[in-house]
């Protein structure tokens, strides 16, 4: 059974490299959406490192810490709330949805 110190470890090892990447993969979605033409998630502040604006408390918190707890747990896996988009107000809405 894992100790308090090899929990702890783990969660600063794996939690936190996680909840910058998850921010940064977000802030990039809300970014080039931003370019391509839709300022959606620029007027709600997703555009973004903060982890809180991206932050899902079952995807974000819950499930990934509860992988890191559990022994033989597996991959840590998480999600974030999606990036709100309004494909009406991208430039050329045929071809820049590929790219979000």
């Amino acid at each position: 059974m894992n100790d308090l110190a090899t929990i702890i470890r783990q969660a600063v090892f794996f939690f936190i490299p996680f909840l910058i990447s998850l921010s940064i993969h977000e802030a990039g979605h809300a970014y080039i959406a931003n370019k391509l033409g839709d300022p959606t998630a620029k007027i709600l502040g997703r555009i973004s490192l903060n982890p809180f604006r991206h932050a899902d408390f079952f995807g974000t918190f819950l499930f990934p810490l509860i992988s890191i707890i559990i022994p033989g747990g597996g991959a840590l896996f998480g999600w974030a709330k999606p990036v709100p988009i309004n494909g009406r107000n991208l430039k050329n809405p045929k071809l820049h949805r590929r790219f979000l």
